[in-house]
């Protein structure tokens, strides 16, 4: 589409430029400032379990975890941990502090900046702690569960029938519904790859108005874009708009714990393969969810990955220092309903279902932890179970 011309773009330009120079800035500040803990930890476990690990450390502001994947994942993928370390600032800190991220996607491109300020452990482990202590918002995830919501599904028509100007329109109307921007943002790109949809997002944002995405945001955002050519950059940018100025915050929930050989099994999701193993073996165990996954799962994903989508609601998506704002709650509940494989009018009555039974959930992930250790003969598994009756920060 041809944008509208705006007469202010070579000052926003200058003012984006000053911004990531603050942020090369501040963050060879974050790095001198930052001891790096030399630890001698032996992890057992595999590289997809680590960057787990690492995630949701950040999440749990569990700094110990967190440094343990973060020293692993620098000897064995050193590309992998950068990579993740940028899904993991657009999706878990996100609007909640958005010159962390901003450090983490200019660590991430610039080898050079990593080696002048003392290398990739230096760095990453000063990101990681920063992390760890920062505010946090997964309202960029959470936006992309919503979208695939049957409440929206006949707005999303009416989006699909505009015009690319009235979709360019509706993306920088002061009044119009975050979700609905998302809707008009996403069509504005028919692009068949990712690297392409991401470039049509990029120029999207940069004609938009700066009374709906500033300058500093939108840097980020672009910079998001071209690192990850994931949609979760574009909804930072159109979060950020509905993000009040002051900021509160507060911790979720945490759910008791088991810890095996120092791995909490809140780190066994659906994207490892002990946590689907272990998922499995819930189904087996479980008369409730055989019986409601025979009633109501549509087949369109695996039982066990079922169960990770209802689990992640339960305990993998839980933040500390998570930022309490209307539009993060309203994304956060909206999410829940949209469970892989699961009509959304059932999604409910699943997430019941597992709370209830997390006890059983958490024997069965120590029991998939166990037999990976026994099936690599770790010495330290006579000794490795330790329960934890509370959870864990």
């Amino acid at each position: 589409m041809n944008f509208p011309p705006h007469l202010e773009l070579e000052g926003r330009m200058f003012v984006e430029d000053v911004f990531l120079e603050n942020v090369r800035n501040d963050l060879a500040q974050l790095v001198s400032h930052t001891e790096i803990e030399k630890g001698g930890d032996h992890f057992p476990w595999d590289p997809f379990v680590a960057k787990s690990m690492l995630q949701k450390g950040i999440r749990r502001a569990e700094l110990q975890h967190a440094m343990t994947a973060t020293r692993f994942l620098l000897q064995v993928d050193e590309r992998g941990f950068w990579r993740r370390l940028c899904v993991i600032a657009l999706e878990d800190i996100g609007v909640g502090n958005i010159p962390l991220v901003a450090q983490v996607l200019l660590a991430e491109k610039d080898r050079s900046l990593r080696r002048n300020l003392g290398g990739s452990e230096a760095v990453g482990s000063a990101l990681v702690e920063a992390m760890c202590k920062s505010r946090k918002d997964r309202s960029t995830d959470d936006l992309i569960d919503a979208l695939a919501s049957n409440d929206l599904k006949c707005r999303n028509a009416e989006v699909a029938e505009m015009t690319a100007s009235e979709r360019f329109d509706l993306i920088s109307a002061s009044n119009s519904d975050v979700r609905h921007r998302a809707m008009a943002a996403i069509l504005l790109s028919t692009s068949p790859t990712p690297a392409r949809r991401a470039n049509d997002w990029s120029r999207i944002l940069e004609h938009l108005p700066e009374e709906a995405l500033s300058p500093c945001v939108k840097a980020t955002a672009q910079l998001g874009l071209q690192r990850t050519k994931s949609e979760m950059a574009l909804h930072f940018a159109l979060l950020s708009r509905d993000r009040p100025t002051v900021l509160t915050a507060t911790d979720d929930e945490f759910l008791p714990t088991i810890v095996v050989s120092g791995l909490p099994v809140w780190v066994l999701d659906g994207h490892t393969r002990l946590g689907l193993q272990a998922f499995r073996q819930y189904v087996k165990r479980s008369p409730r969810m055989t019986e409601y996954l025979g009633k109501l799962a549509a087949g369109s994903v695996s039982r066990a990955k079922a169960v990770a989508g209802l689990v992640f609601r339960t305990e993998s998506h839980l933040l500390a220092n998570r930022i309490d704002w209307e539009t993060g709650r309203q994304l956060r509940l909206e999410a829940c309903k949209n469970r892989p494989g699961l009509p959304s009018e059932a999604a409910l009555e699943g997430l019941d279902i597992v709370r209830q039974e997390f006890d059983l959930v958490n024997e069965c992930r120590a029991d998939a932890a166990r037999s990976y250790l026994l099936a690599h003969n770790h010495p330290a598994l006579k000794s490795s179970i330790k329960r934890v009756v509370r959870g864990s920060r």
